[in-house]
């Protein structure tokens, strides 16, 4: 595929990227605005309706109040029953004066029922002379009905009297004082009011809370209609329910301005990304294709190299072309120096006889030397500190060769690292140019900053895992008398090399441990992430209590494998989906022991260890196995409780819903009788209250990760 063409498929797939990041963004913002619109709008409906009950009890409390005084002060009864009714347009008016009852307009029944076992009745005695409600079917009138009452004692006489409004004729009063919301009342799935037969509505289903009401389309809020009473002080025994009409245009009028402004946005967004990414890739394109033209230039077999300008220009345009470019070179240098080696080995050749006679004075030095290095090598033998054996190899190094300074530096994966050092502090020097030969195990002798270096590679198995540099002032040793460091330094090798495996095989267990974490969550829950979320929030409370790098590291793998002991517990008692028995309970609970045992001795997995077993263990000394109390608990087992006690309240389980983030940190912050703030280590609580929205954060993401 041409460079131009790849670039831009991957110029569509980013702008197609940006796109669809910007669709699902704006979209799932557009969605929630218009849910909270509607909760609010909604939320502002009950309290007017609730507002609007509480109106009309007070338009009736003095007025109903004052006839039933006037009653007990000798007013006449038919009368005053009568101007009751009229005056507040009730369908009956009524008062009970001890146990005689009488209404108006007049109802056998009514008359005769005992007063004592009614709703009104026992509301007004529970508040004498205060003005109460009541919703219930009257058997006595076969009607449902609201009645508004008073009490007063005068003497031994006692008056209970007020009014009795139909359902519907309170309803339409309601209605009158709520011109601007309009609502229904439902018994069941039925509308009771406005009745079916009013002819406004047009469409009804409840399922996508839709109702289409005089032609206009309204989103429903459905509320306990007894619970709403209640509050505005009427007493309601109905089992209806309200549901509150929104209009849909209120709510997508703003839901249409922010589409609007997001489409601008997306729009915006694009055309800056294209026409970057159009500028950037076009000196990308040109500087990628400047380089097999230069390359033309090279010519090995006259050792010259004549780069045309122009296209040196836009090779070095970017760091990586740059790279290329330059590597180039250097290899064409690097032949050129390895022509002029082959010249000077020649020479060298010729003067080799010299090289015999100064090899014969050598020799009682070079026994010397071989001497030391012999023992320093049993010395290394011995030891099984890697730390320990540096400095006696430096050091025998030191004596043999009289340098003034000599560094010991670790080849890994993760680069060079210096491990011991020895006499005057030196800068290490320049290596790249020397990486070749330190590959090949070769000792190289170098000049930098003013002063000699002698690189002397140490080798396992072929391979070089270590450097030993020196440092003279004035001269070096020749390669030849340095060869015997390499020859007797097999030993620290091998001790490097099994340092070095030793810290993989830890880095195993580490893995061991993330593989078995997912083995125990499928046995026990059968979900991936709770295992992850676990780890992921103990690192981040570890990290902020100011722990060090590698606890951080450790308790975010071994927090993974904290039910690990589950596999031992049996697995009907696991997925039992009814009450646990005391005996099975108990069974589940030796988990913690059962997590240790599987673990076993090994020292990398002691953190492990300790959150196997006492994960469960409580602040207060409550907990589980051992009952240990405050610091007496692992540290890392006090992080992994408040993290698994979180996961465990947000995620569901097969006997329980997951609860949301705020009903998690109410009960681990204020409890609910099983779970309390005092089970929890107050600093570690602390974290939790500052960042417990980081614990949202972090339980979000892995279980969108895990539902994809």
């Amino acid at each position: 595929m041409k460079i131009r063409n790849y670039v831009a498929l991957w110029t569509i797939v980013i702008l197609g990227s940006i796109t669809f990041l910007f669709l699902v963004v704006g979209l799932d913002f557009i969605k929630n605005e218009y849910r909270y619109l509607l909760l609010s709008k909604s939320e502002a409906a009950s309290g007017d309706m609730k507002s609007a009950v509480s109106e009309l009890m007070r338009s009736f409390s003095g007025g109903v109040s004052d006839h039933i005084l006037s009653i007990a002060y000798g007013e006449s009864l038919n009368k005053t029953l009568i101007d009751m009714k009229d005056q507040f347009g009730a369908d009956w008016s009524f008062v009970t004066i001890n146990n005689d009852n009488y209404i108006y307009p007049y109802n056998v029944r009514a008359s005769t029922l005992v007063a004592d076992s009614r709703p009104w009745y026992i509301s007004s005695l529970s508040a004498p002379e205060q003005f109460v409600g009541n919703e219930f079917h009257s058997t006595a009138l076969n009607a449902s009905v609201v009645t508004f009452s008073v009490a007063f004692k005068r003497g031994n006489t006692l008056f209970v009297g007020g009014l009795i409004f139909r359902e519907k004729r309170f309803f339409d009063m309601l209605s009158s004082k709520l011109i601007n919301i309009p609502f229904l009342i439902l018994n069941g799935n039925e509308i009771i009011y406005p009745s079916k037969i009013a002819g406004k509505i047009n469409k009804v289903n409840f399922q996508k809370n839709v109702v289409k009401f005089d032609d206009e389309l309204y989103r429903t809020y459905r509320e306990n209609y007894d619970h709403v009473m209640s509050l505005a002080g009427v007493q309601s025994n109905t089992n209806y329910d309200l549901v509150l009409l929104i209009p849909n245009a209120s709510l997508t009028r703003k839901t249409n301005l922010s589409l609007w402004i997001f489409l601008s946005l997306l729009l915006i967004a694009d055309g800056g990304a294209f026409i970057i990414m159009f500028l950037i890739v076009g000196h990308l394109v040109k500087s990628v294709e400047s380089l097999p033209e230069l390359l033309l230039g090279f010519d090995i077999a006259s050792t010259t190299f004549e780069p045309e300008p122009a296209l040196e220009k836009h090779a070095k345009k970017f760091k990586e072309t740059r790279m290329v470019y330059e590597k180039f070179v250097d290899l064409f240098q690097d032949l050129n120096a390895h022509v002029e080696e082959l010249k000077a080995t020649n020479e060298e050749l010729e003067a080799s006889y010299e090289d015999i006679e100064n090899l014969s004075n050598t020799l009682a030095r070079e026994s010397n030397e071989l001497k030391e290095l012999s023992e320093a090598s049993k010395l290394i033998t011995l030891s099984t500190d890697v730390t320990e054996a540096s400095e006696i190899l430096l050091e025998r190094i030191s004596n043999i060769y009289d340098c003034d300074g000599v560094k010991l530096i670790e080849i890994s994966d993760n680069g060079l690292k210096t491990m011991s050092e020895r006499g005057l502090e030196f800068e290490t020097p320049n290596l790249l140019p020397l990486n070749e030969r330190v590959l090949l195990g070769k000792i190289s002798l170098t000049s930098w900053n003013g002063k000699n270096y002698a690189i002397v590679p140490i080798l396992f198995e072929s391979k070089p895992i270590a450097i030993v540099i020196m440092m003279f002032k004035h001269g070096t040793p020749s390669e030849r008398e340095l060869e015997s460091i390499s020859n007797f330094s097999v030993h620290f090798a091998a001790l490097l090399n099994s340092h070095e495996m030793l810290a993989k095989l830890k880095s195993s267990y580490i893995y061991l441990a993330g593989r078995l974490a997912e083995l125990s969550e499928f046995y026990d829950y059968e979900t991936g992430s709770h295992v992850q979320r676990v780890g992921k929030y103990s690192e981040f409370v570890a990290k902020e209590l100011g722990m060090s790098q590698n606890f951080v590291k450790d308790i975010e793998i071994y927090a993974m494998i904290h039910d690990i002991g589950k596999f031992k517990v049996p697995r009907d008692i696991l997925t039992k989906k009814g009450t646990l028995t005391r005996e099975e309970f108990e069974e589940i609970k030796k988990h913690t022991i059962y997590g240790e045992q599987i673990l076993g001795d090994a020292p990398f997995l002691e953190m492990a260890r300790h959150i196997a077993r006492s994960h469960h263990e409580k602040f207060d000394g409550s907990g589980y196995p051992d009952g240990l109390r405050g610091n007496d608990i692992p540290l890392e087992a006090r992080i992994t409780a408040i993290a698994d006690v979180y996961d465990a309240l947000r995620s569901p389980r097969r006997y329980k819903k997951g609860f949301s983030h705020e009903k998690a940190v109410r009960i681990i912050t204020i409890g609910d009788g099983r779970v309390e703030p005092s089970h929890f280590e107050p600093d570690i609580l602390d974290i939790f209250k500052k960042y417990h929205l980081e614990f949202a954060r972090i339980y979000e993401k892995l279980s969108e990760e895990e539902e994809r």
